[in-house]
């Protein structure tokens, strides 16, 4: 079975929290009990962890081991925008959000034909 990832906010060497959506998620949606094990995701690295306590408000982790993760896919971002002064935007909110290779690229009408 596939084990879900959760990335925490706040971190240290052995414990990690999750607050927020999530953590209402998890604690109303999946109805995560202390005990569990899960996968997190703390400072750029993958850990096996189990849960530690449980609210609506804050789910706290006890980090046990690292893992080794394989690297992220590639992502592709394709966009289509027609106010070009926006693209650089765009391209800068793809970056964040993973799409390593995105930059801003504009092609007039001719040049699609």
């Amino acid at each position: 079975m596939t084990r879900r990832r959760w990335i925490a906010e706040y971190w240290d060497e052995a414990t990690a929290t999750l607050t927020g959506a999530q953590a209402e998620h998890m604690s109303r949606v999946l109805r995560t009990q202390p005990g569990v094990e899960v996968d997190v995701v703390a400072g750029g690295r993958v850990y096996r962890a189990t849960v530690a306590a449980v609210t609506p408000q804050e789910v706290r982790f006890n980090l046990v081991a690292e893992l080794d993760a394989e690297p992220a896919l590639p992502v592709t971002l394709a966009m289509s925008i027609f106010k070009f002064d926006r693209a650089d935007d765009c391209a800068a909110h793809g970056k964040t959000s993973g799409a390593g290779g995105a930059e801003a690229r504009g092609a007039l009408a001719e040049d699609c034909a």
